[in-house]
């Protein structure tokens, strides 16, 4: 059963619209932080979200107003990071599946290393979304403002500029956006599309 909510247990009982069971009351996991502990840590996570200001590796501002509207993966990683690296297929996934006027990723690497060097690295692995890069590692302002501690950790923005989970990976974190794509297209039947099918078996990651 818990396979199937989708929801990292961080979020459960907030991210409701995960839950394929949604109907049938809040379904938190055994060992799952109350409802208390929940909201006050995606409260400070929304409120680091709304204060994000930097400039990525292309040169362009990243700060909510570029997203809204768009659900957002946060994806704290790096090259060194082999879980990290085994989330990058998914996430293209994510930006192919959905499109990225529905869903964008945004990178924040946590390499040691110089510009030049990872602008390669992420040039050889065909990883065009958006990356902020300071190399301080963990010490990054942004790191610190999201409480990273582990990588890897994703954060799920909605298209209002909140967080509603952390800690999905792989098909769960597909899961999860999908039912937020989903929620926003039959809020605004101006933005359903024929061709995307919500609700299938959650595509491998090439």
């Amino acid at each position: 059963m818990w396979a199937r909510a989708a929801v990292s247990w961080v979020a459960a009982g907030v991210f409701a619209l995960a839950l394929p069971e949604a109907g049938a009351g809040p379904a938190t996991p055994p060992g799952a932080p109350d409802d208390a502990v929940v909201r006050d840590t995606l409260a400070r996570l929304s409120e680091a979200w709304r204060g994000l200001d930097g400039v990525d590796l292309a040169g362009s501002a990243v700060t909510p107003d570029r997203f809204t509207g768009r659900v957002v993966v946060l994806d704290f990683w790096a090259t060194w990071c082999a879980p990290c690296l085994a989330e990058i297929p998914w996430l293209r996934r994510l930006r192919d599946d959905f499109g990225i006027d529905r869903v964008e990723v945004v990178g924040v690497n946590l390499d040691v290393a110089d510009r030049r060097r990872l602008v390669a690295w992420l040039n050889r692995q065909r990883v065009d979304w958006p990356q902020l890069h300071d190399g301080r590692g963990y010490g990054g302002a942004v790191a610190r403002a999201f409480e990273v501690t582990s990588l890897p950790t994703l954060v799920v923005v909605d298209g209002r500029g909140r967080v509603v989970a952390t800690g999905l990976r792989g098909e769960r974190l597909y899961r999860a956006v999908e039912q937020l794509v989903s929620a926003r297209l039959r809020a605004s039947a101006s933005l359903r599309s024929p061709s995307l099918r919500l609700g299938s078996p959650a595509p491998r990651p090439r």
